[in-house]
């Protein structure tokens, strides 16, 4: 994955791999894999997060927040991903990619503005 990527594009990456490996999928979801996984993604965020995640000065992340935000975001695709995989993977991962990426701007509005959404 390289920086030239669009978000859709790398989602779109991240489910496939996971789909190419449903037999394993299927063996992890047999134990309780959260913790492998949070720990896996959290250590991929830390060393890739200079390529991958927007300028965090600009959204206000101080470096010793960082880690607060990088679990932030593990736990996020974690959840994610262990309902796709209790759903059987139904969904392609052009359609998993864009329910994280609209996930992702719903994260980024205010309780008030999410409420407001529902009236």
């Amino acid at each position: 994955m390289g920086k030239g990527q669009t978000p859709q594009e790398r989602g779109e990456i991240f489910f496939k791999v996971w789909l190419d490996h449903r037999e394993t999928v299927k063996i992890l979801n047999t134990v309780d894999v959260d913790c492998l996984l949070i720990n896996s993604f959290t250590t991929y965020l830390e060393k890739y997060k200079n390529n991958y995640l927007i300028n965090l000065d600009f959204i206000g992340i101080d470096d010793d927040k960082m880690p607060y935000f990088i679990n932030y975001i593990a736990y996020s695709f974690v959840g994610i991903l262990k309902q796709w995989f209790k759903d059987g993977m139904k969904y392609p991962p052009e359609v998993m990619s864009e329910t994280m990426n609209h996930f992702t701007k719903l994260r980024a509005l205010t309780l008030e503005e999410l409420i407001s959404l529902s009236e």
